[in-house]
């Protein structure tokens, strides 16, 4: 209380245009205080907002991560469940060469040698073996039944297709794949 009635003695002694300078600094610096105090509020929430924008983003994202995730798994764990139900297949020169044998095809010499075998990205349970094959001499609708089985089968993919035409048959040239278990070092 003393110091107020110090400062209004103070106020009153000075003179009038004294007075007006004191009050116009005393405002001016109270006006500029409380801009600087609400450009700080104002950029601080505006910062904040873009943190939980930026922080809803990626919880948006990691929920879709989650979902492919699972969706992955799933579809792994189907795989896995498939191929330990399929005791015929060994592999996928087993299984071409028993698809020849059941619509009596002819491929070219040399098919066996064609394997090779791929890490599938992202998994550490599974590998696609691939086989490439051709086939010559054999009508349209051969070859649509042909890749109707191949497409039947739960375990095998046709990756690649090329037909070439010579007079009234075809030529074809095929890559098939099937995934399995990875193989280990023992085997």
């Amino acid at each position: 209380m003393i110091m107020i009635t110090a400062i209004a003695q103070f106020i009153i002694s000075l003179q009038e245009d004294t007075t007006s300078k004191y009050l116009a600094i005393f405002m001016g610096s109270a006006v500029l205080i409380l801009c600087s105090g609400l450009y700080y509020v104002h950029a601080r929430s505006t910062q904040l907002v873009r943190g939980i924008q930026q922080t809803r983003a990626l919880a948006s994202k990691t929920d879709e991560l989650i979902g492919d995730y699972n969706a992955i798994t799933q579809e792994e764990n189907n795989l896995a469940e498939l191929l330990s139900k399929k005791t015929d297949y060994s592999n996928l020169k087993s299984y071409f060469e028993r698809f020849c044998q059941a619509n009596k095809i002819t491929p070219e010499p040399g098919w066996a040698e064609t394997t090779e075998v791929k890490e599938v990205s992202g998994s550490d349970r599974f590998e696609e073996e691939y086989l490439h094959a051709q086939i010559k001499n054999i009508k349209m609708r051969e070859l649509v039944t042909y890749i109707d089985a191949i497409e039947k089968d739960d375990l095998i993919n046709l990756k690649e297709l090329d037909l070439e035409k010579t007079d009234k048959t075809l030529s074809v040239k095929m890559i098939i794949a099937a995934k399995r278990f990875k193989r280990t070092m023992e085997e």
